[in-house]
Order: C-alpha cells, then sequence, then structure tokens
C-alpha cells in the first residue's frame, strides 16, 4: 500500500516567540518527568508500608533511603522548572505582543519575519523596509511600580542601575549575522539596525543617534518615519524574497 504524505508542499512562517515555545514545551516534559519521579517515590514507600502493616516482609527502611530523597529531589527540580516556565510564558507572551505591533509596520512598506533561526540562537523579530534592516530583540523584563529603562546605546539601566548582563552586546551580535547572512544570500552589504524593545516599560534614551535603538514597542513606528530612506522597493522585494526561505519553519 502507497504511504501518504502530506498534502502541504511548503512549511508556514515561524510564529513569533516560536523558539521560546518550543523550549516552554520541553520544560513542561521535564516538569511532567520529575512528577513522573516523586510520584513513583511515593508508590513504592507507600507499597512498602503496606507490606510492612500486612506483615508481608516488607523492608520500609530501605525504601525510605531511596524514596525519600528522590521525592525531595524531584520537589526540588520542579521547583526551579516552574520559574523557568513562568519566566517563558511571559517572553513568549511579550514577543507575540511586540510582533503583532510589527505587523502593523506592513503599511509602511515594512517586510516582517519572525523568529529567524541561527546556530543555537534566535532573532526574534527582523524588518526590511524603506528605512533598511533591522533586528529587533525583545526583553520581557518584570518590573515594579515606577521603573524605567534608560539607554544611550551602549548601556542600559533599570531603574537607574547598570544592567550587566548588557542584552545591547547580544542585539548586536545578532545584527552582526544577520548582515552577514544578508550578504552571502545577496550578495548586497546592507547594514542592519540592532534594536531591543521592552513591553511594557517607559523607554528613554540619553542620547539622539544611539548605536542601538533601544525602545517600548509603541515607539518604534514613530522613530522609524524619521529614518532616511536608505532602500528602494526592488530593494526590499530582493532581500525579503532571499530571507523568505529561512523564516519559514525549518524543522521536521
Amino acid at each position: 500500500m502507497e504511504s501518504k504524505q502530506s498534502p502541504l508542499k511548503i512549511k508556514p512562517h515561524r510564529a513569533a516567540g516560536q523558539s521560546v515555545q518550543e523550549e516552554l514545551d520541553k520544560l513542561r516534559d521535564d516538569w511532567m518527568e520529575k512528577g513522573s519521579l516523586a510520584t513513583i517515590a511515593v508508590v513504592l514507600l507507600l507499597l512498602e508500608l503496606w507490606q510492612w502493616l500486612w506483615k508481608i516482609q516488607p523492608s520500609p527502611i530501605g525504601a525510605a533511603i531511596v524514596c525519600v530523597p528522590l521525592f525531595f529531589y524531584s520537589i526540588y527540580q520542579m521547583t526551579g522548572l516552574r520559574s523557568q516556565i513562568k519566566n517563558l510564558k511571559q517572553g513568549f507572551a511579550g514577543e507575540k505582543i511586540v510582533g503583532e505591533k510589527l505587523e502593523n509596520l506592513r503599511t509602511l512598506g515594512y517586510r516582517v519575519f519572525h523568529d529567524l533561526v541561527g546556530n543555537q540562537f534566535n532573532v526574534d523579530h527582523v524588518l526590511v523596509g524603506p528605512a533598511g534592516v533591522f533586528a529587533v530583540e525583545t526583553k520581557t523584563w518584570s518590573k515594579g511600580k515606577g521603573e524605567k529603562i534608560e539607554s544611550d546605546g551602549e548601556l542600559i539601566w533599570k531603574n537607574g542601575i547598570e544592567v550587566k548582563s548588557n542584552p545591547i552586546d547580544q542585539a548586536k551580535a545578532q545584527a552582526r549575522w544577520l548582515h552577514k547572512l544578508i550578504k552571502e544570500i545577496t550578495n548586497e552589504n546592507v547594514f542592519v539596525q540592532p534594536v531591543i524593545v521592552f513591553p511594557g516599560w517607559w523607554v528613554e534614551c540619553k542620547v539622539s543617534e544611539p548605536q542601538t535603538l533601544v525602545l517600548n514597542p509603541d515607539q518604534l513606528e514613530g522613530v522609524l518615519k524619521k529614518f532616511p530612506a536608505r532602500l528602494e522597493q526592488k530593494d526590499i522585494g530582493f532581500i525579503a524574497n532571499r530571507l523568505e526561505f529561512l523564516a519559514r519553519e525549518s524543522k521536521s
């Protein structure tokens, strides 16, 4: 009998935040695995206790030596995974919100791609349009009342305190990777502007022309309108069409 295959000839575009969703699914599987270990530990211990109560030559002390540490180890692991799941869910929601806002930029002539996958990393969003090419990184940080983000394009301050693990370094590295990729697939030497957006935050820039744009996503459209035109429509279409294949689902 002839094997059946999917009628789909091409794979769908990756969704905004899909890498986060995939990582979240892995963590949920890990959570279930640790939960299963804890359940097995309890069942084994209860079984031994039942045998002991009914004089069936039990060895609850031996079972306790094995099962009690296993139970508490599993609970400890599950507690850590719960925190990771919470952070990933928040990050996923942030990427989805930013992705929806970026989709509105299509009316300004921009092509929008989400979750462009590199080697063990991903670029959350890519814009190709009149003002050029933009690699957009989303940071959905938790915040307290009245807190704000400040930046000079090189450093970031969270509520007046410098952020040590500076995400600008990550944004620049992703922009360099995207620049190299575009040059390889189009032979065009196009500058890629790194951008970091903080959904839900009040964001202030301390300089007029920062090397890396650090914004609230609601500010992005206004900033793009101030940029001079760098790409003609034929260039936008050429670059975007080359990125089209890479922006599609690459995993089986």
